[in-house]
């Protein structure tokens, strides 16, 4: 799932029982969004909401929320 977060383009894999968050560059790279850890027991649904709460301190009025753009 691809998510833009407060201006912060994510890529959240499902691996074995959790989750992993990749921040992807403007030139399609990935790298380990180390400061982003989604709990096993966060589901799918609850992905956006989890990242919502997570980030909501970079909330701009340019990047006012999270939404999966692919």
């Amino acid at each position: 799932m691809k998510l833009n977060a407060f201006g912060r383009q994510l890529v959240v894999l499902q691996v074995n029982e959790g989750w992993e968050v990749l921040e992807e560059g403007n030139e399609g790279k990935r790298r380990l969004a180390r400061d982003i850890v989604i709990p096993a027991s966060v589901s799918e649904d609850e992905i956006v909401g989890y990242v919502s709460d997570l980030l909501h301190e970079y909330a701009s009025e340019k990047h006012p929320g999270v939404e999966i753009i692919g």
